[in-house]
């Protein structure tokens, strides 16, 4: 420990940095008329020293500012000093400048300095030309910093020195006005050593462990009040029984107890001892004992301290943790599924498998030794890793995580599996546990129902595109060849009477109606537009329609998806979710303008459509939905993950409506 300095010390020392001050004074003085070295002077001094004009703007800085502000001369340059030292807009309170510019002679003051974090005391020395103009003022900096911390432990010195005469004189005092000083202190003595004897019985008496003092026969001098309690006496009825008669009601000491070691080796000796039974304790119970030799001032042993804790919960929670460990480790071995076991790192490093089961080992190929030499990431599938450090980080924040992978064997088969993780505390050490449930036979029964699902959609486009061309060309065309006749009917016989050409007339106007109806639906079958200028100029057509047939402003906006030549599944794809999407905003949104995005963020296609209208409770709608077998919502998610993509539906009642879909860019082969 470091000695405090005597208040003699602390003013020799305030004695030093006062002259040392008193020198930079005349230093600041003498500085502007030094002469052709007044440069080197200027740099030479060791404090920081500056000059400024008078509207406080740095013309000159020497080595000690430098150091002290880091900053290079050209950056003090034309700066204000209280913007540099104070990070302030105006001269602080206090400053002498202010002073001097007032006054026109040297003005001091002691400064806090914020850029340095000290004090210091600082002189300002005007300057003037010919005319007796203030041309500029030199600045001296002197920290005092260790002066002022000086003075300071110098008065708490000396307050605690008056105060200690205080206290001195106040005890001569009560002293006087008693007995002898010698007499006075041995009886303070005496009942200092009665009041830490009450406070040793005090702590002695609150402790939980049984504390009792026993002679070399084994007979108790003294016991605590746990002791006595345990047994319903008081401590004193205690005192001279032998402590295996008061407690077991033996004859004779217990076999192991550590006392008779002690009384052997002279040393301090412990036992965990078992009691079939304990007077004031129904059933067994177990006792951590140790036994501590008292010895004289000689180093003789006198008398020996027993501490007896009841562990007996203890034991049983260790016997219980010993069953529950056996069971896991049954479990763990036992499981279908493998297993394995590593700790992980916060920052998502995933660490080298510390157990696995016997089931991984046959399922991977790897003997156990082999396996405990590798970590999750040998065994994930190389393009599978990248994520590995976002689930071991998310691990850290959710404890439980499942989600699917792949992994590869030693013989180099890809598994596709089921990977459920557990993250808790081992011992101190962040543990994982996974169990990993091979998900293959699954993954290819639902590639093939994927498979089946898009040619299934593949023919009913192509159903469509039929339907569509014999709508356009054979329906449509009869119909407008019928129109034809129709409107040409009566050319060559003036004689018809005018309601029947009238009757005529409306069912031309009838026909031409049809036929728009027939040309619609040829083209909501399959838009050929597709093909022939494009997706995003039949989308645009599209919505244009949408909107002047419903009343219903469509904001259409696309980038980066001109230059992209996608193939035939993806472009009918986008076509159909948006057409489906704008036909639920009609049905259901109750909304006058809706918003289309769609963007190529390579190497995806990003789709956002979103309407101000009534909105919904999202999972209601859907549970709704999958009761009333709406084909909507379900036939857009069905597209969506049929070519590989995400979808989400955003909205809230009176809030409007937001889905977002995210659909692999495939270009055309």
């Amino acid at each position: 420990m470091v000695n405090k300095p005597t208040c003699e010390e602390l003013e020799q020392r305030v004695t030093e940095l006062e002259k040392e001050v008193a020198m930079h004074k005349r230093t600041g003085k003498n500085l502007h008329s030094a002469g052709p070295d007044a440069e080197s002077i200027f740099q030479a001094v060791g404090h920081p020293t500056f000059i400024v004009d008078p509207e406080y703007q740095m013309l000159a800085a020497n080595r000690a500012v430098i150091k002290v502000t880091g900053l290079s001369e050209e950056e003090l340059h034309g700066k204000k000093c209280y913007q540099i030292f104070h990070h302030s807009e105006a001269p602080p309170e206090g400053c002498p400048m202010k002073r001097m510019l007032a006054s026109g002679h040297l003005e001091m003051g002691e400064m806090e300095v914020e850029a340095t974090g000290g004090t210091f005391l600082v002189s300002c020395t005007p300057v003037f030309d010919e005319t007796g103009s203030l041309q500029q003022v030199i600045h001296i900096a002197t920290d005092v910093t260790q002066k002022k911390m000086a003075e300071e432990a110098l008065r708490k010195a000396r307050d605690e020195l008056e105060q200690q005469v205080k206290e001195r004189t106040a005890e001569l005092c009560t002293a006087n006005l008693q007995l002898k000083a010698e007499l006075e202190e041995r009886k303070q003595a005496e009942e200092a050593l009665r009041e830490n004897e009450a406070e040793k019985r005090a702590i002695l008496d609150a402790s939980i462990d049984r504390i009792r003092c026993v002679d070399k026969d084994m007979k108790i001098i003294w016991a605590n009040k746990t002791t006595a309690i345990a047994t319903a006496l008081f401590p004193e009825d205690l005192a001279g029984e032998f402590c295996y008669r008061i407690f077991v009601g033996r004859d004779t000491p217990c076999e192991g107890c550590p006392m008779l070691k002690a009384l052997e080796t002279g040393e301090i000796e412990s036992a965990v001892m078992h009691k079939p039974t304990m007077r004031g304790i129904q059933g067994e119970t177990f006792w951590n004992i140790h036994c501590v030799p008292l010895k004289n001032e000689s180093g003789d042993i006198e008398n020996y301290v027993q501490i007896a804790r009841n562990i007996t919960e203890q034991k049983k929670a260790e016997d219980a943790l010993r069953k529950s460990e056996k069971w896991s480790r049954l479990l763990f071995d036992k499981s279908n599924d493998p297993l394995f076991v590593h700790h992980p790192k916060p920052e998502g490093v995933p660490g080298k498998f510390v157990e696995v089961n016997d089931v991984a080992c046959e399922k991977y190929g790897y003997t156990k030794e082999e396996l405990l030499r590798l970590s999750p990431l040998d065994i994930s599938a190389p393009e599978m890793r990248q994520n590995i450090a976002l689930r071991v980080k998310k691990l850290f924040t959710k404890k439980d995580i499942i989600f699917e992978t792949k992994h590869v064997a030693k013989d180099r088969q890809r598994i596709s599996v089921e990977i459920s993780s557990h993250l808790f505390d081992l011992e101190g050490q962040p543990t994982v546990i996974s169990a990993v449930r091979d998900i293959s036979p699954r993954k290819r029964a639902e590639e093939r129902v994927r498979f089946l699902t898009q040619e299934l959609i593949r023919a009913h486009e192509n159903e469509r595109q039929t339907i569509s061309h014999e709508l356009h060309d054979l329906v449509g065309q009869d119909i407008s060849a019928l129109k034809i006749s129709l409107d040409t009917l009566f050319d060559d016989q003036p004689e018809i009477p005018p309601g029947t050409r009238q009757r005529v007339a409306e069912l031309s106007r009838m026909f031409e109606k049809t036929i728009m109806t027939v040309r619609d639906m040829a083209y909501n079958l399959r838009p050929v537009g597709l093909k022939q200028v494009g997706l995003i100029e039949t989308l645009r057509q599209h919505c244009e329609e949408f909107s002047t047939k419903n009343r219903i402003e469509v904001d259409f906006s696309c980038a980066g998806m001109e230059s992209l030549e996608l193939d035939s599944d993806t472009r009918i794809t986008l076509y159909r979710l948006i057409q489906e999407g704008l036909n639920n905003v009609k049905k259901h949104a109750d909304t006058g303008h809706v918003t289309i995005r769609l963007v190529a963020s390579f190497p995806h296609i990003l789709l956002r459509i979103e309407d101000n209208g009534k909105g919904f409770d999202v999972q209601t709608r859907m549970v709704a939905a999958e009761n009333e077998r709406r084909m909507g919502v379900r036939t857009m998610e069905e597209r969506v993950m049929l070519v590989g993509g995400m979808m989400k539906i955003e909205s809230r009642p009176a809030q409007g409506t937001k889905i977002l879909i995210e659909v692999p860019c495939k270009k055309k082969k």
